[in-house]
């Protein structure tokens, strides 16, 4: 009996606090399953770690789990990245999910034609091609979560 093996990558491409430091960028993980590729949270200096690793273009989703800009301070970075690059091999337009605590800020992810901002919630399950993706509130002085992300082939 044949059993099918899956991968499932995970990369750090940045882990400081507050700022980037000698050649490391801030907050942001890159999960990797099934040809699916989730960048999750996208600090300061993590779009030259991700380039390093996988064209840009080749990211399926983007996913904050707060408002902190050593979290988020290259999304920006991003959408003109995606914006400037008409060939994408992936999607045409990129989602970026951010907790619905802020729907402005949410708002301020989609740029036209490059980016859509799309929310979740406490509680909610978010189906990211292989990864179903759970969020629980976490205790931080801004809205913060959690994510419980299980490869879907082993629920």
């Amino acid at each position: 009996m044949s059993r099918e093996v899956i991968v499932i990558y995970l990369k750090v491409l940045g882990y400081y606090g507050g700022y980037p430091y000698n050649d490391v960028g801030t907050s942001s993980y890159l999960l990797t399953s099934n040809n699916y590729n989730l960048m999750i949270d996208c600090g300061s200096g993590d779009l030259i770690s991700l380039e390093n690793n996988i064209d840009p273009l080749m990211l399926d989703s983007v996913l904050i789990s707060h408002y902190h800009h050593d979290h988020m301070a290259d999304i920006g970075v991003l959408q003109y990245y995606w914006q400037l690059h008409n060939k994408r091999p992936n999607k045409s337009i990129l989602p970026i999910y951010g907790n619905d605590t802020d729907l402005n800020m949410v708002k301020s992810f989609n740029w036209p034609n490059s980016t859509v901002g799309k929310s979740y919630n406490a509680g909610s399950v978010l189906n990211l091609g292989p990864f179903e993706i759970i969020f629980k509130e976490v205790h931080h002085p801004v809205p913060s979560f959690a994510m419980r992300i299980l490869e879907k082939k082993y629920q």
